[in-house]
């Protein structure tokens, strides 16, 4: 991941994992495969991760920073994220194992444009 930074003019130290960070499509693709490929985690591991946290009133879909959520019978993992004016939608259906990233800039409607094709009809 040659293209991945803090967010200038933020210094590494200071980045503890939320928001901050700047990336491209195919420094995130390198990200997501690495972690489809037990690079970074073991299956085992990033399985107990995504299972959303208990909470005490309601429900949660979120999971150890994703959000896991049911589509098409399958989990599907996502997280989004804003920093600086670069705006970040990173999915994935693990079932089928296809990843979707959206970078854009400004506002934008990326989880709408990521829910295209991800919904039932």
């Amino acid at each position: 991941m040659n293209h991945t930074r803090p967010e200038p003019p933020r210094r590494a130290e200071d980045t503890k994992g939320d928001s901050g960070i700047v990336s491209t499509v195919d420094d995130l693709l390198k990200w997501d495969r690495a972690l489809a490929g037990e690079r970074l985690v073991r299956a085992n591991t990033l399985a107990e991760a995504l299972v959303p946290a208990k909470v005490v009133e309601g429900g949660s879909t979120y999971g150890f920073e994703w959000n896991i959520t049911p589509r098409d019978g399958q989990p599907y993992m996502w997280h989004q994220g804003n920093s600086g004016g670069q705006r970040a939608f990173l999915g994935r259906r693990l079932g089928d194992r296809i990843t979707i990233i959206i970078l854009t800039q400004g506002n934008s409607r990326r989880l709408e444009i990521a829910g295209m094709g991800l919904m039932p009809p």
